[in-house]
């Protein structure tokens, strides 16, 4: 959609993810505000909220956005999952897995919930549970260095060192300054 033919919400959206890039969070919350105030059922601007509180650390917070994104549109997949990821940080598994479920019913090859559900599988020491998700996600989407890196951590957890070396190295291939370490944090931003 080109700026003469997008609503005035729509362009605060977009300026709002833009500086959520370049990391201008207070920036991005005013125009996500200004966004919702004149479109209150703008599922983007809900959703940039929640990235914005999720940046900060503020879970609970971003899953209140995020619900509320869900609510004004509830036919897409990322939203669901970024809820999922909101419930996983706050250590919510169950509701974690059925937010990921629902986001794999929209779209069964949503490749990121798949990814977080294994996530989610791995923080309650369920590794052996997790790698069939991360297989799933990766023959949907096998460019994704994360899901790659996840598994390699998942086989090391289950003393599997070869098929771990092996994942990690595959991380790498597809993106050179991943950090090659099992310890590397899985928890990342909610998909945009």
């Amino acid at each position: 959609m080109t700026e003469e033919h997008a609503s005035p919400a729509a362009i605060l959206v977009e300026e709002g993810f833009a500086e959520v890039r370049e990391g201008g969070l207070t920036e991005a919350s005013a125009r996500f505000t200004s966004a919702l105030e004149r479109e209150p059922s703008n599922a983007w601007a809900w959703s940039g909220l929640g990235f914005v509180n999720w940046s900060a650390g503020e879970f609970a917070e971003a899953l209140k956005m995020f619900m509320a994104a869900a609510r004004s549109d509830a036919s897409t997949p990322w939203v669901w999952s970024n809820i999922g990821v909101c419930l996983r940080a706050l250590k919510a598994y169950d509701r974690a897995v059925n937010a990921f479920a629902v986001a794999l019913l929209i779209d069964p090859s949503y490749a990121p919930a798949l990814n977080e559900w294994g996530n989610t599988l791995q923080d309650q020491d369920r590794s052996a549970e997790a790698v069939p998700y991360y297989l799933r996600a990766l023959a949907i989407d096998p460019s994704r260095a994360s899901v790659h890196h996840n598994l390699g951590v998942a086989y090391a957890r289950l003393g599997e060192a070869m098929l771990a070396a092996q994942a990690f190295a595959a991380a790498l291939d597809r993106d050179p300054s991943y950090a090659h370490s099992p310890n590397r944090s899985a928890r990342r931003a909610p998909e945009q």
